[in-house]
């Protein structure tokens, strides 16, 4: 079983050295088989960071360890999300400052993960109430005022989309901006031109496949999908297309 560690700063004023520190007390002079650093803020869904990556990379059985579990994500919800993807492979993660190990194979580890979803339901809760408590006194300003101002400065005088508006434009650039950014990750993606340049030099789909997964476990931040994951058949079938 190997044991990687995971340590992310969410702007480049902060630095590692408290987290490094905090996991080599914890592991007590046993060395990690691979750390991950990142600087990326916890706003960032956990499939767009690096620790997305270093999960798919994990055994059953292995181990990530963190500082603590505000560096896994921003919310209990997002937590929630990595360490249920991190469970469904069998691995798990621990969190040195209070010593947790989240998995599904002991009753500790399971009585943690019900406490940690029973936490993110309940902020579920919250944010529903929160809304309703919000549409609410907007309701009820309107009703008064006939108008409610936003913090942004925008005046309301409608809850709700206008009947019979045309939203075409909007989907249509929605749809562009979406096209766009596909295309730029493609001119940028070593991944993608490693896989249209194979092909070109007349390599089957397998081979493709095969080289792209040997560069994958060497650099999977440069060698994965737009989600940072391993590229599969439907995927490079996908790219190829676009020299068909």
């Amino acid at each position: 079983m190997a044991t990687y560690s995971y340590i992310r700063v969410s702007t480049g004023k902060q630095t590692y050295e408290r987290q490094k520190y905090a996991i080599e007390q914890y592991m007590n002079g046993r060395p990690v088989d691979g750390e991950v650093c990142e600087t990326i803020t916890s706003k960032t869904k956990y499939t767009e960071r690096r620790i997305y990556p270093l999960l798919k990379k994990c055994q059953p059985g292995d181990r990530i360890v963190t500082a603590s579990l505000d560096r896994l994500g921003r919310t209990m919800i997002d937590i929630l999300e990595l360490v249920s993807c991190a469970v469904e492979r069998g691995v798990h993660i621990v969190t040195v400052n209070n010593g947790w190990e989240l998995e599904n194979k002991t009753p500790m580890g399971k009585m943690l993960l019900g406490m940690l979803s029973a936490m993110a339901e309940m902020e579920r809760d919250l944010i529903t109430e929160r809304t309703q408590e919000k549409m609410d006194a907007i309701k009820a300003e309107l009703a008064k005022k006939g108008s409610y101002v936003t913090k942004a400065g925008k005046t309301i005088k409608k809850l709700g989309r206008v009947k019979g508006c045309d939203m075409s434009k909007a989907v249509a650039a929605s749809v562009r901006s979406k096209q766009d950014q596909a295309l730029l990750w493609k001119e940028q993606s070593k991944a993608y031109k490693l896989a249209i340049g194979l092909k070109t030099q007349g390599r089957t789909r397998g081979e493709i496949l095969e080289i792209l997964g040997q560069m994958y476990d060497q650099d999977p931040e440069s060698y994965g999908t737009r989600n940072g994951a391993r590229v599969v058949a439907g995927t490079l079938s996908r790219w190829l297309n676009d020299i068909q």
